[in-house]
Order: C-alpha cells, then structure tokens, then sequence
C-alpha cells in the first residue's frame, strides 16, 4: 500500500469516524440527545417511565440490576440476564423471524411474550422503516417482562445504497483498506435504515467459476481472501455499533459441478489449509457472528458440523459470539437425510453450535425436547448467552431505538460516491492493451460507437444482492463516455440487437467500443452457469465488428471468470469492468479516456474453456506435474486444448511498466524466531503514474506431513509510482508463515529448502506451476 492510499484512506475513515456516525447510537425515540462522556443517550420524551439518566428499567422494577449497568461488561451482563430467563424467553432468543411489513396484535403479543430475538429484513429505504423498527423495539424493549431488544439483520454485500463494485471485483483491487472504507460507509447506511447487521462478507474460497456465488468471494488465494475478510469486518463494526457476518461457514465455495447447494467432499487437510484460515483471519479482526453454510462435508451438513462448529470454531478459535443458521439449512438436514424430523435437525444443530436458526422454526420443538430430558438445558443457555453478549456488545440494550431524522441525508453523499467511484475504478483489470489501444485520445476522436447490451445499461451495473440499491442510482457507461468525450465528437450508442446498424456504426467510427458479458441475474446465489462462454448473440455481434477491421475495445461486465479465448485472440484492448456499482460510468470512463491508469489484478483464473473448471492456480504439482514430458506422454493436459489458464491469478496490465530489480533477503536460513526479510527494487519505466502490485510467491519443500501447492501467495504490496520512479519494496515472513495443518491435524513447519519468487502475477517465470522450469528468484531453508 503507497502513502497515497494509505493517506486518502486514512482521510476517509477519520472523516467518517467523525461526521458519519456522530450520534449514529443516539437514541431515535423522541429527539435526538448528544451523547455524553459515558456513552450514555436518553429519549428526550420518555423522561420517567423506564427511562434513566444512565440506564434503562428494562425489567421495570424500578432498580438498576446488573444486565441494565452498561458500566459492566458484556459477558458479565449476558450471564446475568440468563439466569432470569424462562425456558420460553430462552427459545424466543434463538429465533430469527422475517420482518413483518406490519405489526399485527398476534405478533405484538409474541413480542410481550420476549418469544422474538432477531428479525431479517428491512422496510425499505423511504418505506418509514426506522420507524418500524422503534415500534418494534418499543415492544420489545417496554412491554416485554425482561426488556431484552431485537436485533434486525439483511444482506449488506456490496454496498446498501450507495453501491460498490461486487466483492469479487473489489477483491481485484488488492486494496484493503479500501475495502475497509467501503463496508465502513455499508454500515453507516443500513445503520440508517435501522439494520445493527449485515450477513457479510461472504469468504468462501470459490475455485469453480460456474458456482454463481463466486461473485460474492474474494477469489481462490486464503492469503488474500484473509486480508480482506479482515478489512470488511474493521469497515462493518468500526462503529462499535454494527455486527458482520462471516459466511458461509464452511467450504461452500467448493460445491460439486458448481451447483449451488451441493455436495462438497473435502479432505480436514483442504479444509483447514484453504477454507479455513480466512475465517479465523476474520474472527481475529473481531468479527462478532458466523452463518453457517447449505453444504455438507465428510457426510455432515455445515448445521450439524461438530468440528467445524465447536472444536475449531469454540475451542481453537476461542470464538465468543454467536452463529445463525442459513435460511432454513437446520430443517434442510431432513432432506440431507441426516435427520429424520424436525426435531431432530433441531438437537442436532444446537448440539453441534448453530445458536440462533433462521427462519425455519425448528427451534421451537427444543422446549419440549428440553422439558423431556431428551436435549440438556445447557444447550440452550450456550447459545443464549452467545446471543446476548453480542447484542450487549452492540449496545442494543442501551440504545434499542434509531433516530429516524438520521436517515434521509445518510444516502449516496458526494463523498460516499467518491469512495464508489476510487472502488470502481481500482477494481476494474486491463487484460489485453494491444499497440497501447487504450488509452483514447480525446483530440483525435471525431466518432466513437458504443455497441452491446450494457452501453447503456443501470441494472446490471449493480451486480447481484444489491441491498437497497436502485437501478437509477447508477450511471451508466453512455453518459459518462458522453461527458468525457469532446463536445464536437460523435457518440452513437446502440444495444447490438441490429447487426447491420451495429456493423455500420463501427466503420464509421474512430473507436469501436463494444460491451458485452452476462446479466447480473446469472450471478449470486442459486445462480450457476453450465458455460463460461458468450451468449451466442454477443459472439456474433463480436464476430461482425471484428470483420470491419477497426480495433475492438471489448468491455466485459460480469460476476465470475468468462472463457473468452475467442476475445483474448482478436480484441486490441480488453477491459475486465465486472459488476462495477453506482459510479460504474465515470471508472470505465475515466480508464478509457486515461484518466485514471488501470491497477486491477486477478483474484481467479480465467480458462480457456469451461471444461477446465475447477481452476486455481495453487494446486498441487501431482506427481506429474503439468506440461512435463513423461515419455510419450505429456502430463496433465488435455488432448483437445490447454489446460493451463487465459488469464492467471495475479494477472493485470498498466498504461505504463514497472521493472523488478531482483530480490534480496536478509539471510538464507530461518530460524524459529528470526524474520526473513526479502525486498526488491520496482521501477516506473513508463511515461505516466501507476500502481503496480507486487506479489511474493512461495513454494514450500517436501513433506510427508501433507502434499503443498506448487506455489501459493506468501504476501503482497500495492505501490504506486510516478513515471520514472522507483521504490523499494519489503516483504517479511517468519516460520508462522511457512506453516500448514498436517494431514494428522497438526500445525507444522516443513524443514527444507523454501522457494520464493517476486513477481506481477502466479505464472511469471514458469510455465504454469511446474517447479523445475524456472528458477527461483531466492531460497533459504528451515532446519
């Protein structure tokens, strides 16, 4: 990370520390009182009644009792409230229902009962949901025997209102910090609105690109999905007031055939070393709940996963707050055929960890199965006591209401759309630039043609799961091209359905942009693919403008990697724009027009064809390894294409170049307490200012404890230089960095020769991962 970003983003955070989320925990109920020096607010109307100068009655017995003493702790307030608890108030806690549009007498007298915890959903932005959600609070809160407060949960993916570039896109930035300032302004927004939650970041490693929901990850790399596990969490709860969300716990990313909902086999040695670090990266941050995941794996459904759930999550991880079920997945055990009825999906999840189910209502039967001696009381009080600790963590008890005159300026601000625009920009990878196409010069363009079906389009700019986010939010890629054009140049902007037009428009014109990819509906969830190509009508439409001759400017906007190898071969320039949110126009503009210098890099691989999914670059060598003559044989491939990728991981062009001098490391040996220190000198050679991301590479020795990648991401550094510039850059491991889970369940640090290579993307200097066709930039050993 440059000092530029890290100043602008430090700038970022500090504005919104201290403009966006003043008063954001002041009580909405009545009109709104500064906090003071305790972080205490009070109702300006609600004087008496239940309602302290530094408290709340929430029992209504007119004495501050231990859980009502927000000088105390959350655990210790949580374990006081417990023990007050009845069996029903208990069972009401461990269920989430889904927002009602209104609160009928049935449901009010539910909330008497304190037989609600949580809702999902929201109002609607512009809908009087805050105030919504106070009458529901206002229920809870004063009418309930205990006072105990809801918390109220959505899916924040990518932004709330002001939307972001798609996560697998802003992963793309290697930017983290942004990435932070970005969930940071999610946060604040559905805050807003009434929300204290987001079911986000969803951190599954996704190998397979016909999985839909790749477009929510980070991409293939544990090192790089940890980094910006942790980055969102920081964003999402740097309030104190806000709860993430890690999902979906755990290796759903891995799903069979790429269909959402499946079978993920996996070996404990794949879990732990791929699946499950960006968790714990997570958790480490702070994250203060986990969802658990639709899949199985080893035969146990991710709801009734002991392992996962309580022995790496509670006795690893020492996680303290609390897990909720996917929709539905507890009663989903019964068509897994691990449970033979409700009741038992129930005892299996909360046995196993799940603390608070969602939606299905499986958790009412536990009453009874407690009351029977069937399910121990303990259960229960476990998951309860998760539950409250986070919801004293958030301070809901202290400030259960949401301040509705906070809500109308709390949207797509100037600035928010800034910090959208910097997302959009950086997440955006130059794949191809053939003869320096892009950038275009403005003085020398007389007719420019934007051709396909996303030239004009707001809908699909937004990608999938956009929370509160509006089609008309966004600007589209027409009117800013429009806007950064000079005013005597010609832009004609036609969606493609007509080839003929299409075709005429292109030999006219100066520039030939065309856009193409697939619709935002494809992506997310229950959303897989069984082709990564083209629709026919897009190949066809690419196929008449390359006939004209002209260069092609191909702008591709989708949520996962595409095959394109058709598009690789005869398109001068190649634009990887994804899902890029509400400024998605002026990015691709100001890249276009130059601007703004591309710095995007791959998360994924990009194949050839769909045929080679799975692909991921840190697989292991296998004993033959890719591409490696055995005989008459050649490894690994396959007889009607390559098997190695279009695009690899790291991979991302510049308008300018950088040079890496070579590599040097401090010592040739690590020992168990000392840090290798490895650097290299890059060099601006071009004529303008860029970012270059340096990626450290790694190539572990071999051991019988468990077979490695043939090469994984030991570490990476954004650098940004003016031209003819150059800085020293700096990577530093120590042997907790070498390490791996053993195929025995072991944390181990393999003794042997260790092979380290700096470079711009995964294939640089070998081709594909073959260990013995390059040579390593460095080694050292661990004895």
């Amino acid at each position: 990370m440059t000092q530029v970003i890290k100043r602008k983003t430090s700038l970022l955070l500090t504005l919104f520390a201290a403009t966006a989320f003043a008063g954001m925990a002041a009580w909405a109920y009545g009109s709104t009182v500064q906090p003071t020096t305790t972080n205490r607010y009070l109702p300006a109307k609600a004087n008496g009644s239940i309602y302290h100068k530094h408290w709340i009655d929430l029992n209504k017995n007119a004495r501050e009792d231990p859980y009502e003493n927000p000088a105390l702790s959350p655990s210790d307030r949580a374990k006081d409230l417990l023990q007050r608890m009845t069996l029903a108030e208990k069972i009401g806690q461990i269920e989430q229902t889904l927002l009602p549009p209104t609160i009928t007498p049935a449901m009010a007298q539910e909330l008497k009962a304190g037989e609600w915890g949580s809702v999902l959903g929201y109002g609607g932005v512009g809908k009087a949901n805050v105030a919504l959600r106070n009458k529901i609070q206002k229920i809870a809160v004063e009418k309930s025997r205990l006072g105990i407060p809801l918390i109220m949960g959505f899916d924040v993916i990518h932004g709330f209102r002001t939307e972001f570039p798609i996560p697998l896109a802003m992963s793309c930035s290697w930017d983290p910090a942004l990435v932070e300032a970005c969930q940071h302004i999610a946060a604040h927004e559905a805050y807003a609105a009434g929300l204290d939650w987001a079911f986000s970041p969803m951190i599954d490693i996704a190998r397979d690109a016909r999985w839909g929901r790749i477009a929510e990850g980070n991409g293939v790399d544990p090192l790089l999905d940890s980094e910006m596990a942790a980055a969102a969490v920081r964003g999402f709860q740097a309030s104190g007031h806000f709860a993430a969300c890690l999902k979906h716990y755990v290796g759903y990313g891995n799903v069979e055939g790429g269909r959402d909902y499946s079978q993920t086999d996996m070996s404990r040695f794949t879990l732990r070393n791929y699946y499950l670090p960006p968790f714990g990266a997570a958790i480490k941050a702070g994250a203060l709940t986990l969802m658990s995941a639709f899949n199985a794996i080893g035969g146990v459904p991710s709801s009734g996963n002991h392992f996962t759930l309580t022995d790496v999550l509670r006795r690893q991880w020492h996680f303290k707050g609390f897990v909720v079920s996917d929709w539905q997945s507890i009663s989903q055990m019964q068509a897994w055929g691990y449970a033979h009825s409700r009741r038992q999906a129930a005892r299996e999840a909360i046995h196993a960890g799940i603390d608070m189910e969602m939606v299905s209502q499986t958790y009412r039967t536990l009453a009874a199965q407690v009351k029977s001696g069937i399910v121990p009381l303990r259960w229960i009080n476990r998951a309860v006591e998760h539950i409250l600790y986070v919801k004293f963590k958030l301070g809901l008890f202290d400030h259960p209401y949401r301040n509705p005159a906070h809500e109308p300026g709390s949207y797509l601000t100037p600035a928010d759309r800034k910090v959208a625009l910097q997302a959009a920009e950086e997440s955006c990878v130059l794949l191809q630039n053939v003869h320096q196409t892009l950038p275009l010069h403005a003085s020398s363009l007389k007719h420019v043609a934007l051709i396909g079906p996303y030239a004009d389009d707001q809908t699909d700019m937004l990608g999938c799961w956009t929370g509160a986010g509006r089609p008309a939010d966004a600007v589209t890629i027409a009117r800013s091209l429009r806007e950064a054009l000079p005013k005597t140049c010609v832009l004609t902007v036609l969606s493609g359905k007509s080839l003929s037009r299409a075709v005429a428009a292109a030999r006219d014109a100066d520039a030939v942009i065309v856009t193409l990819g697939e619709p935002a509906t494809w992506c997310g969830e229950d959303h897989s693919v069984l082709s990564l190509r083209l629709v026919q009508s897009q190949r066809r439409l690419f196929a008449a403008l390359v006939k004209t001759g002209k260069p092609i400017i191909v702008l591709l906007f989708n949520g996962r990697p595409l095959a394109i190898p058709t598009l690789a071969k005869k398109a001068s320039a190649l634009l990887e724009c994804w899902y890029p949110g509400v400024e998605a126009g002026p990015a691709v503009a100001n890249i276009l027009m130059g601007k703004f210098n591309p710095c995007g890099h791959l998360t994924t691989d990009f194949p050839h064809a769909t045929g080679q999914e799975p692909l991921y670059y840190n697989h292991p060598n296998t004993g033959r390894p890719l591409g490696q003559p055995v005989g008459q044989w050649t490894s690994n491939m396959y007889v009607d294409g390559p098997a190695y990728p279009l695009y690899p991981f790291g991979y991302g062009l510049s308008y300018t170049h950088f040079e890496f001098g070579p590599a040097k490391a401090n010592r040739t040996s690590l020992q168990p307490r000392a840090r290798l220190t490895v650097t290299t000198r890059v060099t601006n050679t071009g004529k303008v200012a860029g970012t270059a991301v340096v990626q450290l590479y790694m190539q572990a020795p071999a051991s019988s404890a468990g077979v490695r990648a043939c090469r994984q991401l030991a570490g990476f550094k954004r650098v940004t230089l003016s031209a003819g510039a150059s800085q020293t850059v700096k990577f530093t491991l120590s042997q907790r960095d070498l390490g791996f889970w053993s195929t025995q369940g072991q944390w181990t640090v393999s003794p042997g020769q260790y092979r380290l290579w700096i470079s711009p993307y995964s294939g640089m200097g070998m081709f594909w991962c073959t260990p013995d066709a390059a040579k390593p930039e460095l080694t050292f050993t661990v004895r």
